[in-house]
């Protein structure tokens, strides 16, 4: 019988410590929006293309576009997003309209917080349109390479 009160008060234990250091859903400070500087582009076209991609690949809906910036949404089991994405040959920036199953609240220092997953998004996001904006430049690397080794072959 003492082994199973031991057992027990280990589960209860470690189940204590782990809420402790945050295992569970965790909190991050709210932020607006991110931005992102850009080289390499001449004209906000390039942006524009790499932006639809990288929204395709981050399982998000282009909503509305007009110059320089495009609404789109995204999300899943129950969460969305809403973002504004303002572009120029320089810079993007992803802007929050609004979110909605991220567990938003404001502490009562005022200090707004959002889930964790908020943050999984918006970085994903922005991963994503860098990874875009230098895929041209990966794959003319790539067609060179392969354009090279066809000229040893032959």
């Amino acid at each position: 019988m003492k082994l199973y009160a031991l057992l027990g008060a280990l589960i209860v234990g470690t189940m204590g410590f782990l809420a402790i250091i945050g295992c569970g859903p965790s909190m991050v400070s709210f932020r607006e929006s991110t931005s992102v500087l850009v080289t390499g582009q001449d004209d906000a076209t390039a942006v524009r293309e790499a932006i639809v991609r990288a929204l395709r690949r981050s399982r998000f809906t282009a909503e509305s576009e007009e110059d320089g910036r495009i609404v789109a949404s995204g999300g899943q089991d129950g969460e969305q997003l809403r973002v504004a994405i303002s572009y120029t040959n320089t810079q993007f920036e992803i802007t929050h309209l609004e979110s909605s199953g991220l567990g938003r609240t404001t502490t009562e220092t005022g200090q707004e917080m959002v889930s964790a997953r908020y943050d999984q998004y918006m970085n994903a996001l922005s991963r994503n349109i860098q990874a875009e904006l230098r895929r041209p430049a990966v794959e003319a690397e790539r067609n060179a390479r392969e354009d090279r080794r066809e000229a040893r072959r032959e």
